[in-house]
């Protein structure tokens, strides 16, 4: 039972771990605030592709 118990245990700690990266990486790819902030004005003022 308490082999159970253990490997129950490792694979919580492992479910925790790759959720710990997965939420790194997601974190190092986003923009910073001032990034955001620069990037929006631009955005907004490209020309829009002609409708037809």
């Amino acid at each position: 039972m308490s082999i159970d118990i253990a490997e129950f245990i490792d694979a919580e700690v492992e479910r925790s771990v790759r959720e710990d990266r997965a939420r790194e990486r997601r974190e190092a790819r986003r923009p910073l605030p001032w990034q955001e902030w620069l990037r929006h004005p631009i955005e907004r003022a490209r020309p829009e592709e002609p409708r037809r």
